[in-house]
């Protein structure tokens, strides 16, 4: 009886030790991050011997939720990190964290920067990919790096040296790209500008050159472009900018590289609620060609953004007002046009053999759903402006013209639930209720799984004549 206790006992304690063991691999799972700021963490590096990564981050950044939820959990992503690295999650936008991101001049999100114990740059990243490996091989970089004394700050120090020598410029442009270190390719490209002047400029390399790396607003290089824009559109090589998919004329591809600076700079003015840098954007790009049709809805959704995150509710209801009085018209106007454009880019490759339709499991649909791609875009752009008519309007007349761009983003894609919900919740907010219920069992209607449950919350409060949180 004794011997048969002893053997339970035995056994539940290793079954209990299994759970342990168990619970443990699950904590250890991924990476762990350190709650310690960004002094603390040298200070770790100092005691541990370990290196420092540190994941900068915005709330608003949706590839910042995809590699917390997708590529920071994962067991070899934290095997690696968690040996060689003290971890820390810093927000560009909380005061710490903003000194943080100024410090190492990040200028897009997620930046991902691995540090020495004396917070010198051993290796920089910068976005999202969903292969783990892209990844990992970021802090192999950054502990090869470490083992040779190689940091950013050395080749900073060179970089004083020789910055009369076009071609270490060069190569040292080159490198700050592939370190993600936009802001700081601004002055060394300012720098080349300047050595090479007047026709030099206007080579057929030089052209490619600068126009591969400008990155920002403002600059030199930038303003320099923009006051040749012919010139530098007709030197455009056809290999050079876009060349391994889409099937672009000059001035497209002039206009997409113009378009990616002009966004670049919003962002960092967004993330910094810099209004002089907001205003320069503004300046700067009415006086630039080709900037497509896609342009002026993406340059609205980032202004408008500005706007809320500055708090500046007067500029949001200009900037709605101008959207729904100019831009929209405009936008219906050439959207045949533009929605032909958006799809041919899509297809060219699978068009010349670049791409292999037959991977895609039903690329007969998958072409079909494009045709209607800029459409539904723009059908999204008017009710987000319509949205942003209900949360911020003060006005009846406010509220009416949110109404009318939903009923247009309903026209656009009727299968979009959230336009029908807008104009119910700006119905009811003008004590129209008849009108609010319709347009939201519509809304429900269309909802999907995750959003039914909000949208009929909604609905019966309508019915109860209850406030409703939006």
């Amino acid at each position: 009886m004794h011997a048969y206790f002893m053997k339970g006992t035995v056994l539940i304690f290793c079954l209990l030790l299994s759970v342990v063991n168990a619970l443990s691999a699950q904590e250890t799972a991924g990476i762990r991050f350190s709650d310690m700021n960004y002094e603390a963490a040298l200070k770790a590096a100092k005691e541990s011997g370990k290196l420092v990564f540190i994941d900068v981050y915005t709330t608003w950044c949706p590839p910042c939720k995809r590699m917390e939820k997708e590529i920071f959990p994962l067991a070899e992503v934290g095997n690696t990190y968690n040996k060689s690295f003290i971890n820390c999650r810093i927000n560009a936008e909380d005061k710490e964290g903003s000194v943080v991101a100024r410090k190492y001049n990040v200028g897009g999100y997620p930046t991902y920067l691995f540090l020495n114990e004396e917070g010198e740059v051993l290796h920089r990243g910068l976005g999202y990919n969903p292969d783990p490996a892209v990844f990992l091989r970021l802090a192999k970089v950054a502990a090869d790096n470490a083992k040779r004394n190689w940091t950013v700050e050395s080749m900073q120090k060179k970089y004083a040296q020789k910055k009369n020598d076009p071609d270490f410029l060069i190569t040292y442009i080159r490198k700050l790209e592939e370190l993600h270190m936009d802001k700081d390719v601004q002055a060394p490209l300012d720098q080349y500008l300047s050595l090479i002047r007047d026709d030099a400029a206007f080579t057929s390399f030089n052209i490619n050159f600068l126009l591969q790396h400008i990155k920002s607003i403002p600059s030199n290089t930038v303003d320099f472009i923009i006051a040749h824009q012919d010139d530098f559109v007709a030197g455009i090589l056809p290999d050079e900018l876009y060349p391994e998919k889409i099937s672009r004329t000059k001035e497209e591809k002039y206009g997409s590289v113009m378009n990616n600076v002009i966004m670049g700079s919003m962002v960092t003015a967004i993330s910094q609620k810099d209004k002089a840098l907001f205003e320069l954007i503004h300046d700067k790009a009415r006086q630039v060609k080709h900037l497509g049709g896609k342009f002026q809805l993406s340059f609205f959704g980032f202004s408008t953004q500005f706007s809320v995150t500055t708090k500046d509710t007067t500029g949001l209801i200009k900037q709605l007002h101008a959207f729904a009085d100019t831009t929209l018209p405009s936008e219906m106007k050439n959207l045949s046009q533009y929605s032909q454009r958006f799809y041919d880019h899509w297809y060219y490759p699978y068009l010349i053999g670049k791409e292999d339709s037959t991977k895609i499991k039903d690329f007969v649909a998958e072409k079909e759903s494009w045709k209607g791609n800029y459409q539904r875009y723009l059908a999204k752009t008017v009710d987000n402006a319509a949205r942003r008519y209900l949360e911020f309007g003060t006005s009846r007349d406010d509220f009416q013209q949110g109404i009318t761009l939903g009923k247009t983003a309903a026209e656009l894609n009727k299968e979009i639930p959230d336009a029908f919900n807008t104009m119910a919740l700006l119905y009811y907010k003008t004590h129209r209720q008849k009108k609010a219920l319709k347009y939201q069992r519509q809304a429900v209607s269309l909802s999907n799984q995750q959003q039914r449950a909000v949208m009929e919350q909604q609905l019966n409060n309508m019915k109860l004549r209850k406030a409703i949180d939006e």
